[in-house]
Order: C-alpha cells, then structure tokens, then sequence
C-alpha cells in the first residue's frame, strides 16, 4: 500500500486486531516518491501506531522498494463468509477517501473460494513469504527511534489538511 493514513482506516485495523482478525500490511516504507526523497511519512509512524496498539498483533512489511515506489492501493478483507476486495486508484489516506482528490476505487465482492479472492491471496502470499525473489522485507528494516516525531508531525499535517498524501 502507498498511503496509509486516514483515522477511520486505521480505527478499523486496530478494531479488527482487537476481534481478533489477522491482520498483515505490506507497505511503501515512504523513501522515495515520484523521484523525490522522502522521510518516511505516513506509512512509518502509521505503521508504528498499528504496532504498538496492537501489541505487535498487526504485522507489517515493507515493500522492498529502490528508487521505485510500491504504488498499490489494495485491500483484501476476507473471512470464511466472503471476501471484499477494494482496489483502484485512491490511497488510503483522508485527502483520497474523503473526495479531496477525483480517485476511482472498486469494491469487489466475492466468495472465500472464488477466483479473484484466490488470486489475490496467492500474490499477497508471494510478496510477503518473498516466493521467488525478496519482494518485502521485515519491520525492522525501517523501524527507527524518531518515529515520535514522525508521527507528530503526521498526525498535525493530516488534521491540518497541510499533507502531500
């Protein structure tokens, strides 16, 4: 996932890990965007958020990413009574979801068994099991000690409205 930061999006992580779902996230580590260095914001101290409220319950992995960014905006929500599949061009940060920005997602409904629902797990499986290359890498990779500050500065842009995600 590129952007993850919208509150109501990471509510409903933390309240799905508290009902006891597994939750995994494979994120950009935020380094580079479009060509442009950047600190980590807000996938870092999101994912710290995530983390920590959750007693590590929420695991994460970072997209193994060099001057390229992982650029996905996908969730799979699945349960022995369907999947939900939500996939298209809004990041999941509030200036996207809110209709601050002209974004196209789809939502697709499906069986557990079907064959999309299937597809989808098998990819997400590939990329976070590194299945024929290192496609993610471990939490600790991009784990660091500011992230504090980091989360601060994300939480005051995002109430502000003053963000570039």
């Amino acid at each position: 996932m590129f952007y993850l930061a919208d509150r109501d999006v990471v509510q409903a992580l933390v309240r799905a890990s508290d009902r006891g779902a597994q939750v995994r996230l494979i994120l950009d580590p935020n380094e580079v965007a479009f060509g442009n260095s950047k600190i980590g914001v807000p996938n870092r101290p999101v994912a710290a958020e995530l983390r920590d409220r959750t007693e590590g319950r929420i695991e994460v992995r970072w997209y193994n990413t060099d001057e390229e960014q992982y650029h996905a905006k996908l969730m799979l929500v699945s349960g022995p009574n369907g999947a939900v599949i939500h996939n298209g061009s809004a990041n999941f940060t509030t200036r996207n979801l809110d209709d601050l920005n002209l974004e196209t997602n789809l939502r697709v409904q499906a069986a557990p068994d079907s064959r999309p629902a299937a597809e989808l797990e098998a990819y997400f499986r590939k990329l976070w099991t590194n299945d024929g290359a290192r496609y993610t890498l471990d939490y600790s990779e991009y784990e660091e000690k500011t992230v504090w500050l980091k989360r601060l500065m994300y939480r005051v842009q995002d109430r502000l409205g003053f963000t570039t995600f």
